[in-house]
This record gives structure tokens, C-alpha cells and sequence, in this order.
């Protein structure tokens, strides 16, 4: 099947923000591929511009499989998005270090696998777009986020890092750094909390299809707090 539109990888998709960004992504006009664990809703699993692929992140023979699938269906992958990720409160003395392997594993890992993975197709293209979903956690430590707030920061130094490496071949990475999201897993988590403060899912969307849109090779390696996008 050969296609003129867009085509996106998208990680986490079946998250609560992933299946935002791929709601956003399709008005967009965009086909996307959704890589990870899990189910869509009814609404969007219809979708002929929706490819699903199980793949468990962090094992590089099924990322690199489900890449190549990918690429089999529709002759062409122009951008990655790297939703997936988890969080988790625990101080630090308490914290176990499966906790801690756990954090890297879904925070920093599975980003590493997909991007190493689909970086060969974007060379051979010429051009391309990663985009990470980090946290302001990146930037300040807090009590109580030791092991989220560590491996948050390893992805905005890997995000830096890789901008240098690849911004020669025309691809771009960019990691985009909200606070708190709006999500019915966090309210229930946090039923005390202020939520006037905390993102929509859509806006994040928004500013990562923004991104997409906008190839400025000048603009690479940024660290881009969701409200400064949006404003």
C-alpha cells in the first residue's frame, strides 16, 4: 500500500495521552502506527489510517520487526513519537531498586530501542523527526521522585545528545517537557490535588504536532516546556 500522507510511529499509544496524540494526529491527516501494549477504543480502532502492533519497547528484535512491518505497509515512516513511559512517588530509602530499573526500563530503554530502531529509515530518507515526552521533573528534582525525576533527566541529556549526532542527516529530536497531566489516572492518584494547574492531554498533542510540521533544523536539541509552545 503506497501513501502520499504522513506516517508516524507512535509509541504509548494505548496510554490516555497517546490515544490524544493519535486522535490529533488523524484530523491532522496523518497514518499512524502505534507500537506497545495494549488496546484502543472502539472509535479508533476502526480506523484504516491506524496500524496496531504489539511489541513489548524494550526487546529490540520485536521493535525492529514491527518497524520493518511498518515500513512493508505503507513504503514510508516520517516521524517518531515516544509516549510511552511511567511514573511512580517513593523516597528514595524506601524505594526498592526494581522501582529503579523499572523507571529506566519504561523511561529511558524504550526510547533507545525505537530510536535506534527507525533512525535507518529516516537516513535513507534523508529527513525525519523524533519527539520524546520528558517532564519539567528533568529540570528540578522533588521528595519523593527520586528514581522518575533521575531517569526523566537521562532522557533530556540522550534527547540532546542523539540532536547532535543526527542533525547532519537532517533529522531533528526534540523532547517536549510538561508538568502534571490531566488524566483520569492521575486524579484518581492525586483526589486532593489542585488540577487547575495540570496540562490537557490535547494541548500536548497539539504542541507535538507543531513540532512535527516544523522542520527547523536550528531549533534541534530543545528542551520545550508544553506551556512556551502553546503560548
Amino acid at each position: 500500500m503506497h501513501t502520499t500522507k504522513s506516517v508516524l510511529l507512535l509509541t504509548g499509544g494505548f496510554g490516555a495521552l497517546g490515544q490524544i496524540v493519535l486522535a490529533v494526529a488523524l484530523e491532522k491527516g496523518y497514518r499512524v502506527a502505534i507500537m506497545g501494549q495494549g488496546e484502543l477504543t472502539d472509535r479508533l480502532a476502526g480506523n484504516p489510517d491506524c496500524l496496531q502492533l504489539q511489541a513489548d519497547l524494550s526487546n529490540e528484535q520485536q521493535v525492529t520487526d514491527g518497524i520493518a512491518a511498518i515500513f512493508a505497509h505503507w513504503h514510508r515512516i516520517d516521524a517518531l513519537v515516544n509516549v510511552a513511559g511511567s511514573f511512580a512517588f517513593s523516597a528514595f530509602e524506601e524505594s526498592k531498586l526494581s522501582l529503579w530499573e523499572k523507571m529506566f526500563q519504561s523511561n529511558v530503554l524504550s526510547a533507545v530501542v525505537t530510536a535506534r530502531a527507525v533512525l535507518p529509515y529516516f537516513q535513507k530518507e534523508g529527513k525525519g523527526c523524533i519527539v520524546f515526552i520528558g517532564a519539567m521533573a528533568a529540570k528540578k528534582g522533588m521528595a519523593g521522585m527520586s528514581a522518575y525525576t533521575a531517569t526523566k533527566s537521562a532522557l533530556a541529556r540522550l534527547s540532546e545528545a542523539l540532536a547532535e549526532e543526527v542533525k547532519s542527516a537532517n533529522i531533528l529530536v526534540h523532547t517536549v517537557l510538561p508538568t502534571v497531566i490531566d488524566t483520569p489516572a492521575n486524579r484518581a492518584a492525586m483526589p486532593d490535588a489542585d488540577t487547575h494547574t495540570w496540562q490537557s492531554p490535547v494541548d500536548i498533542a497539539d504542541a507535538i504536532l507543531v513540532l512535527l510540521e516544523r522542520h527547523n533544523m536550528e531549533n534541534t536539541g530543545a528542551l520545550l516546556p508544553i506551556a512556551g509552545l502553546i503560548a
